[in-house]
């Protein structure tokens, strides 16, 4: 196990010369959270479709509620 403390030789300065996105990652990467951006944007993925779902199953309960109505 690396020990956080640790810091190999080149990071320091990889870290200090790299762009904000790169050294966001790197240190996204320390924290061990480098993969919640994906996990999140899977997960609204997922939420938007079921609210979809959930849009067009009240379309249908509607459409035969109006011809349960016409019986």
């Amino acid at each position: 196990a690396r020990s956080p403390s640790m810091v190999g030789q080149g990071r320091i300065g990889e870290l200090i010369q790299a762009k904000p996105q790169a050294r966001r990652a790197l240190l996204e990467e320390a924290a061990g959270i480098s993969g919640l951006h994906t996990r999140r944007h899977e997960a609204e993925l997922r939420l938007k479709a079921a609210e979809q779902n959930l849009e067009r199953l009240d379309d249908v309960v509607g459409e035969l509620e109006s011809q349960i109505d016409s019986l």
